[in-house]
Formats: C-alpha cells, sequence, structure tokens
C-alpha cells in the first residue's frame, strides 16, 4: 500500500488541534456584543457626570441614556395626541383679547418699518446658526415620520389660485424635535417633545405650518427656567425655511406667503369671529367665499396679533439680515370645511399671510418687482425661476 505525504501532515495537524473552536469574527462579535451590555448596565446605575468646567456656551453630546429622568414626569408623546391637530399653542391658559391682539399686531406693524442697522440688531434673534438646534437639544429632520402633511389636500384650492399658485411638486416637509438632553449652566437638562412641523418651498416662496405643539405644550410641568430658550416658531422655522432654500438653492429672501393650517386655538378662533362680524359675516366661510383684511383695519391688525399671527411676525422682524426688510400687508381667512358656524365642531380653519418687501427686489427676467413673479405662467415660471437661482443679495 503506497505511502500518502500529503494525508500525514494533515492527520498530525488533528490529532494536535485541542478542539473545535469559533471563528476568529464571531468570536469577537460576541465579545463586542458583551462589552456593549456590561456599559449599558454600568450607563443605568451610575449617576450621569457633569463635567466642572462646563458652562452654557460649551457644547457636550449626551447619550439620552444619561438624562436624570428619576422624579420627573414625562411630558406627552406625540404619539397620544390626535392625528387631525395642527395648532401651535403657547405657555399658559391667559386668555387674549381683542384689545391685547390689537396692541400687539400694531407693534409688529411698526417693527416691520423700522429697517435701520441699531434697529436690525435691537430686534434680531440671538439664534442665528445652526448650531444652536443641537445645543439646546434640538433635531431637524427632513421628511421625517410624517409622510404627507397633516393637513392633506385641504388647502388644495388656495394652492390653485392665479397669481398665487403654491407648486406642490417642490415641497418638503421638515420637523423639529426636541428630543436630546443637553447641558446648560453645567446641570443636564431632559429634553420636552417639543415638535415643530411645517412645509417648505422656496420655489413658490411659501411656508406652511402645519403640526405645531412648543416645548411649553408638550412639557406642561416643567418650569419656564428648565424650558430651552431656543423655543419659538419663529426661530425654528426659520432653519427649517434657510435649509430648504439652500438645498434647492434659492435665496432665503424669496418669501411670499405664510401659511397657517387648521387653527384650533380658541382665542384664535375667537378673534377671527369677530373680525368677520367687522363685515358681516356670520360663519366662518368656504374657500369660494374668503374673506381678506388689510394690515390698514383693525380687524387685520388684531388677527396678527394672535398666536398664530405672532409666529409669523417675529420671524420677519427677527430675522431682516437673512429675508430682508419685509411687512405683512395682509391676511386671508377661510374654512376648508366651511361655510361652518362659529362654535361648530370640526371646522377647519385658515389662514394667509401675504408677505412683501419694503424695498423692492427686481427680477431681470420679469424686469419688474420680485413680486412679479407670482403672476407668471408656468412657461414664464421656468425662466423666472432660472433668474431668481441666481440671484444674489
Amino acid at each position: 500500500m503506497g505511502f500518502n505525504r500529503r494525508a500525514a501532515p494533515m492527520a498530525a495537524a488533528s490529532q494536535s488541534r485541542p478542539g473545535w473552536r469559533l471563528p476568529r469574527m464571531i468570536r469577537f462579535l460576541l465579545l463586542l456584543v458583551l462589552l456593549t451590555q456590561l456599559k449599558l448596565v454600568a450607563c443605568e446605575e451610575a449617576e450621569p457626570a457633569i463635567p466642572a468646567a462646563n458652562v452654557s456656551s460649551t457644547l457636550v453630546v449626551l447619550d439620552k441614556r444619561a438624562c436624570p429622568t428619576k422624579g420627573v414626569r414625562q411630558p406627552r408623546s406625540i404619539d397620544k395626541l390626535p392625528t387631525h391637530v395642527a395648532s401651535l399653542y403657547e405657555r399658559g391658559t391667559k386668555t387674549r383679547s381683542w384689545e391685547d391682539c390689537l396692541t400687539t399686531g400694531t407693534k409688529l406693524l411698526k417693527d416691520f418699518r423700522k429697517t435701520s442697522p441699531s434697529d436690525k440688531r435691537r430686534l434680531a434673534s440671538p439664534f442665528k446658526s445652526m448650531r444652536s438646534l443641537d445645543k439646546w437639544g434640538w433635531v431637524q429632520f427632513r421628511e421625517h415620520k410624517l409622510s404627507k402633511p397633516v393637513y392633506g389636500k385641504k388647502l388644495d384650492p388656495a394652492f390653485r389660485e392665479k397669481k398665487r399658485r403654491v407648486w406642490p411638486r417642490f415641497s418638503r416637509l421638515y420637523t423639529s424635535e426636541h428630543i436630546n438632553c443637553y447641558i446648560i449652566d453645567g446641570k443636564i437638562r431632559v429634553p420636552s417633545n417639543g415638535i415643530y412641523s411645517n412645509v417648505m418651498n422656496p420655489e413658490s416662496g411659501v411656508i406652511i405650518a402645519d403640526y405645531n405643539f412648543g416645548p411649553s405644550i408638550q412639557a406642561p410641568d416643567l418650569p419656564p427656567s428648565k424650558l430651552p430658550k431656543l423655543k419659538n416658531w419663529s426661530d425654528l422655522v426659520y432653519f427649517q425655511w434657510a435649509d430648504a432654500c439652500a438645498r434647492a438653492g434659492i435665496t432665503k429672501r424669496y418669501l411670499r406667503y405664510i401659511y397657517r393650517a387648521n387653527i384650533i386655538n380658541k382665542d384664535t378662533l375667537a378673534i377671527i369671529a369677530r373680525a368677520l362680524r367687522t363685515k358681516e359675516r356670520t360663519k366662518f366661510p368656504s374657500w369660494s367665499n374668503r374673506v381678506t383684511f388689510s394690515m390698514t383695519s383693525t380687524a387685520g391688525k388684531a388677527i396678527l396679533g394672535t398666536l398664530h399671527g405672532v409666529g409669523p411676525g417675529y420671524l420677519l422682524t427677527q430675522h431682516k439680515a437673512e429675508l430682508g426688510n419685509k411687512e405683512i400687508t395682509e391676511v386671508t381667512v377661510w374654512d376648508s370645511n366651511g361655510p361652518s358656524e362659529f362654535d361648530a365642531k370640526g371646522t377647519s380653519v385658515n389662514l394667509r399671510f401675504k408677505v412683501r418687501n419694503i424695498e423692492p427686489l427686481y427680477l431681470t427676467c420679469c424686469e419688474g418687482p420680485l413680486e412679479t413673479l407670482e403672476s407668471c405662467n408656468i412657461k414664464q415660471y421656468d425662466l423666472c425661476y432660472y433668474r431668481l437661482i441666481n440671484l444674489s443679495y
């Protein structure tokens, strides 16, 4: 019988092998999983360590597991809120009267006209950089969670209005959520679950407020001192608008209309109802019978001073350097489910604020003010849009 030279070394190796072993890669993965589990247990048992030299201007990235949740009531989850709601609330239950709204609206109209460098600095928001989102625990998503806006197709008749067209194919849904812990003055702050979900359409020059619940509403048990300073709708929406314009390659200054969709706040609805009575209306009108109030009228100023009007107002007054000198000239009111009684349930009242440049800007293709673009038909629109992308201010 012949001798197999190849079989001999293999047999010797099999006899010297101590036993069956896992491949090296599998052993490494198992060890990694074990170390991760041990780290999780240690994080849950240990108290969160706060750097002694940490100050409010220092940005520290925290793991959500390090949040001091013991003894703190967690904010309401957005999943528990009604899916049809699309309204912006503010802290407190104090009722805003007609006189209060009129005073606020009048002040905003005066601030629109303050265009000197000193006034711009005085009115400017302290939040101008995207880094502010991380510092105060906010996370901004694009096309996040909501596959489509909450308002659905209720605003389609307004989008199709001649000279005020909104092109839905350019719409982008942005959501800013307050879900991260953050450190301020050496103390860990818990997130409030605040959420601002809005539609940006830079090509049409339109912002649509869709689904908004601020930190004070999502976390009613947190005192004002423990709420993030970056909490206002106007600031969060500015960051959304800036990102959308950067992605589209369009200047941030091209802003024509701001929509407030599906309003359910009782104070705002009461002010709108009183404003409609000045026009001898006894119901919230449908789109075909919509009512427009000029900002020179008392009713228009009062609507601007409501909780749903101050957001667009502060957006324009506090970001003049980025958006240009703009003002709101009129507001249109209608009910997507109208006509409806003022005290009826199931209303879907909307507001549309018209934004105008105080100092007209010009397009070379239209040879007129920037607002001329809204009157272009689809063929002219492509040419104007091309010019708009290449504008520099």
